[in-house]
């Protein structure tokens, strides 16, 4: 029988990275399993981040595979890209998504004194 993936004092990145690592390709759902183990979360949370390491780069989908206790669906799947792997976004991917979280509350104050507002999205231009 497989050892239990140890899952302990990891944040969320790191950990998906450790699970993609050992597992080669693996779903949001069945890291969520063992992810709950070991940290307060809810899979919505963990399908956010997966979302987010997809769209800056850190693993890609690596096709779909039945699932065997939902008929019809699919399961999908998702693999660390090469060469990612020590990539320093791990740690704070959604502020590598959309950077204006890294304001502190005196700084959207100053953008507001301007008369300026966030585009909105992932954009890093404001607009007047």
């Amino acid at each position: 029988m497989a050892e239990p993936l140890d899952l302990s004092g990891l944040d969320t990145g790191e950990a998906i990275k450790k699970y993609l690592k050992i597992e080669k390709k693996g779903n949001p759902y069945g890291f969520f399993k063992i992810f709950r183990q070991f940290k307060e979360t809810s899979y919505a949370a963990v399908g956010k981040y997966f979302w987010t390491l997809k769209e800056i780069g850190l693993i890609r989908p690596a096709g779909l595979e039945p699932s065997k206790t939902m008929c019809g669906w699919k399961k999908h799947m998702y693999e660390l890209v090469p060469g990612k792997e020590n990539d320093p976004s791990w740690n704070h991917a959604i502020r590598e998504l959309y950077p204006d979280t890294r304001l502190k509350k005196r700084d959207y104050a100053k953008l507001k004194a301007q008369g300026l507002k966030p585009h909105g999205g992932r954009s890093r231009k404001y607009r007047s």
